[in-house]
């Protein structure tokens, strides 16, 4: 799996830009942009969209995540199960997270989306 620094960095080359190009780009200095490359640092989250609006890419694509599905399910599968286990500790405690509880454990089998929509509440 290629990493940030390396996609970066190829991307940069790829549209024939220089790092002082892609830096004025995305408004950071040239040494930023050094640093990203070499992975000496990350670039700013609130960097990113300016990143992928330069090269013509989806977050996805630049952090990686684009095109790994098995190992995504796999991932929201074993951090639903942990929730599920931090849910059931607490209906133990909280009569009222019960209702919880069934409503996760009732979304393990079902679309990832709306998972992840209740895993975000």
């Amino acid at each position: 799996m290629v990493n940030i620094s390396e996609k970066i960095s190829s991307l940069r080359k790829a549209h024939n830009l220089t790092q002082e190009a892609l830096g004025e780009a995305v408004g950071v200095s040239p040494q930023a942009v050094s640093k990203w490359e070499k992975g000496d640092s990350l670039p700013d989250i609130s960097v990113i969209p300016d990143i992928c609006r330069t090269f013509g890419i989806s977050a996805d694509a630049l952090l990686g995540s684009e095109g790994n599905s098995k190992e995504m399910a796999y991932a929201m599968e074993l951090h639903g199960i942990l929730l599920l286990g931090v849910i059931a500790s607490a209906s133990l405690f909280d009569p009222d997270s019960r209702k919880g509880l069934k409503e996760f454990s009732s979304l393990m089998n079902t679309n990832p989306d709306k998972l992840r929509k209740f895993v975000e509440k």
